[in-house]
């Protein structure tokens, strides 16, 4: 049945049913049926795909192959998050286009303002970002290069951001204001650009400066206008603020430097004390957690998760831990998180790494750690090393070295490093990160771990010869 419905693609005109049984077909699938469906059908599908990206350039009026389009994109996006029965290679052959031809024609669309192709091309880019973002070595993709350099060039740097930017720091916000172009810009293309900087490319069209020069101080005030009314956020303004707050973290964490206040974003400190009180806010805010297991796709979550990251990241380089007051309040607003034990383990993660780097040693040694947290920390940490840029959805090598050690004067730490003989990852790692040597000299003090040690031959020899130097 599908694929008769593919062929009937090549035949001219396309009857309004064939769009709408392949949107029946594609709305079916389940996230246990789609793996399945997927391996029975998967070359007419990936006819499908390459036909649609043709698609979205060309403007139409036909309401079943707009509809067909839609479900297609909701299908690409249970498509990412398959955990199991894909690989990532067939999820890079179905979802990026094999050539440039497609996303130039989108392009050429964009730059006539058309709106019914900003809307429905705005989807499949935001799916693009979501794979990028479970597998960031795709990011390597000249399609993907390609497509950042534009948004990077022509929508970002544009007149027409900034002036959207402006819209957004009014107090009030008139639902019109949320056009296909100005979530095309603020949304999609801010979604794009904090992925693919997460990869490290190589030769992109702009500095980090540049980009925080261009949109630094609008977010801010963006923040501090509309950080204390969240109950009243539209959809529309939660992905905007989501997606902002990535592109501004990713940059900091970039030129982020130890002890050393980033000028562009914050030029006096105070600006920073007022800017992490906002984001106490957003890691307060209950509604937020509701779908928590969702932080990979739904932007309430995501929006949580960003904002972890950012608050570590400043607390990982500024001196702020003096500032009592705001200690306090971050730390109450994270205790609340840690009763809900249906949040995922990566959040976890950031609030206790958090609270390593404001809680006194006595403080840290108190907090109750679970097997569950501990396999998940090593997950993280593996999947991280394993990538070529170092980096895993929004995780650095260094950024989770860092919480280790500040962590690791909980008992917990030591030993569960010893019983999922998770040292050995560790001591791969010494040479491209010294802290790992003060990661182990404050392992070494659990009995598990000096046996483990002094079995460990090549490193002791290591150990031997950094002696005498």
């Amino acid at each position: 049945m599908f694929e008769q419905l593919i062929a009937s693609l090549n035949i001219s005109p396309i009857s309004n049913d064939v769009f709408h049984q392949l949107t029946s077909i594609l709305t079916q699938q389940t996230d246990d049926s789609i793996a399945s469906f997927i391996s029975q059908v998967f070359e007419p599908l990936l006819f499908l795909e390459q036909w649609a990206w043709q698609k979205l350039s060309q403007a139409s009026d036909q309401t079943y192959l707009r509809e067909m389009l839609h479900a297609l994109a909701s299908f690409n996006k249970q498509i990412v998050f398959i955990d199991d029965h894909m690989n990532h290679d067939d999820k890079f052959r179905l979802l990026i286009p094999d050539t440039l031809d497609s996303i130039n024609l989108i392009f050429e669309q964009f730059n006539n303002n058309q709106n019914s192709c900003m809307a429905a091309a705005s989807l499949w880019f935001d799916n693009l970002s979501y794979l990028i973002q479970e597998y960031p070595h795709l990011g390597r993709s000249p399609v993907i290069i390609h497509i950042n350099q534009y948004f990077g060039q022509r929508l970002l740097m544009s007149e027409a951001y900034e002036s959207y930017l402006s819209e957004l720091r009014q107090s009030q916000l008139s639902p019109s204001i949320f056009s296909a172009k100005q979530l095309l810009y603020i949304k999609t293309c801010s979604f794009s650009l904090n992925v693919y900087l997460h990869t490290k490319p190589k030769n992109f069209c702009l500095t980090i400066d540049e980009i925080l020069e261009k949109i630094g101080s609008h977010y801010l005030q963006i923040m501090e206008i509309h950080c204390y009314n969240i109950s009243t956020w539209s959809k529309e303004l939660l992905a905007c603020i989501t997606h902002l707050t990535g592109l501004i973290d990713i940059c900091f964490d970039t030129n982020k430097k130890e002890e050393e206040l980033n000028q562009i974003l914050f030029p006096t400190e105070q600006i920073l004390f007022d800017f992490i009180e906002v984001l106490i806010r957003v890691v307060s805010y209950e509604p937020f957690y509701k779908d928590i297991s969702n932080q990979r796709s739904e932007d309430g979550p995501m929006f949580v998760d960003i904002t972890l990251h950012f608050i570590l990241n400043i607390l990982q380089t500024q001196n702020i831990s003096c500032h009592f007051q705001l200690m306090t309040n971050l730390s109450d607003a994270l205790l609340l998180r840690v009763t809900n034990k249906s949040i995922p383990n990566q959040y976890f993660f950031y609030v206790y790494s958090i609270f390593g780097e404001i809680l006194s040693e006595e403080k840290s040694k108190e907090l109750e750690f679970t097997d569950d947290m501990g396999n998940g920390y090593f997950a993280m940490l593996e999947q991280t090393w394993q990538q070529p840029s170092k980096t895993y959805k929004h995780l650095t090598v260094s950024v989770l070295l860092r919480a280790f050690l500040t962590l690791s004067k909980n008992e917990f730490i030591p030993q569960k490093t010893a019983d999922s003989n998770k040292l050995c990852l560790l001591l791969e790692m010494c040479d491209d990160y010294p802290i790992v040597y003060d990661i182990i000299w404050a392992l070494s003090f659990n009995k598990d771990i000096q046996q483990q040690l002094r079995s460990n031959a090549p490193f002791m020899s290591k150990l031997i010869q950094l002696a005498k130097q």
